[in-house]
């Protein structure tokens, strides 16, 4: 399986966790952010097409900001 669709398969994962509220995601979060990262990073020093990955580190960026934001919602409950 291909890299970014597996990292397709963690923000999907990482989506529904979020929407369980489940706990402890901003490990995922951070996790997810760091490997899209370096996949982005390697696709464009090897000169391959990055909209796809770059289209994932947008959304792995906002479901990030999401989880963030609701934990630190519930610290400050």
């Amino acid at each position: 399986m291909d890299t970014i669709k597996q990292l397709s398969f963690f923000t999907i994962d990482l989506m529904k966790s979020a929407i369980n509220h489940d706990e402890n995601l901003s490990g995922k979060a951070r996790e997810l952010l760091l490997q899209t990262g370096k996949e982005f990073d390697r696709c464009k020093v090897n000169n391959e097409p990055t909209s796809e990955i770059e289209y994932l580190y947008d959304t792995a960026l906002w479901l990030s900001e999401q989880i963030f934001t609701d934990d630190e919602q519930t610290e400050s409950i």
